[in-house]
């Protein structure tokens, strides 16, 4: 899997322990409302560890090539935009399910359709 993937708008990076407090702004900017009742991870008491935890562990699934994620950022301005990701894999069918999320502040600017 490639850790870098270009679009005209956005730059999917597979996630890096840096990227821990972008994570936790957007997910603070995001949690409680409809955000939340769509993503139950991003609630009112979020905390950076939470954020810190996640990132741990979408790189240790990655490295075991059974999910990968990807932290979206704007390709003009490198804001973090959010995050997207491959996982439940199966071989049998050839297909995975894919999940992602923007942060709210982005929504409805074409990151989550970009090709």
């Amino acid at each position: 899997m490639r850790e870098k993937i270009k679009g005209e708008k956005i730059i999917l990076r597979r996630y890096e322990s840096g990227f821990a407090p972008m994570l936790y702004e957007a997910a603070f900017e995001s949690r409680g409302g409809e955000f939340s009742r769509w993503m139950p991870w991003c609630h009112e008491n979020y905390a950076l560890n939470e954020s810190e935890s996640f990132i741990a562990r979408c790189l240790e699934s990655w490295d075991k090539g059974t999910v990968f994620s990807f932290a979206i950022f704007d390709r003009f301005d490198g804001e973090f935009l959010g995050g997207v990701g491959l996982n439940q894999f199966n071989a049998q069918h050839n297909f995975a399910n894919l999940g992602y999320w923007i942060r709210t502040s982005r929504q409805n600017r074409g990151a989550a359709s970009e090709r």
